[in-house]
């Protein structure tokens, strides 16, 4: 799904409205992954619809969908600092995900 994407946190703290990270334009995707033997919800944001497409912005793991309504979807996780591997320190994060309106048919 094409949506536009705002980050709630800083460093794990919750940002004023005024300074909300975004919007990120891109192509959420959310998939269930087995790490450890634990299994977990991954979000992540895509700049294209394809399978290779590059992220447009770092990935959340632990992913709790907190809110799913018309306005949009509300999720809460953690997100690494940098792009680094599974050893990376993760801080608190929360996205607003809101759906981007299709202009197809219009005209």
């Amino acid at each position: 799904m094409e949506v536009e994407v705002w980050q709630l946190r800083r460093d794990g703290a919750k940002l004023p409205e005024a300074e909300l990270d975004g919007p990120y334009r891109g192509w959420l995707r959310l998939a269930r992954y087995n790490i450890a033997g634990q299994v977990t919800l991954h979000a992540d944001l895509r700049l294209g619809a394809g399978q290779g497409a590059p992220s447009a912005l770092l990935g959340l793991t632990c992913v709790e969908v907190r809110r799913l309504d018309e306005r949009g979807i509300l999720l809460y996780g953690l997100q690494a600092e940098g792009w680094a591997g599974p050893a990376a320190v993760r801080q608190r994060q929360a996205w607003f995900c809101r759906p981007v309106q299709s202009s197809a048919g219009t005209g």
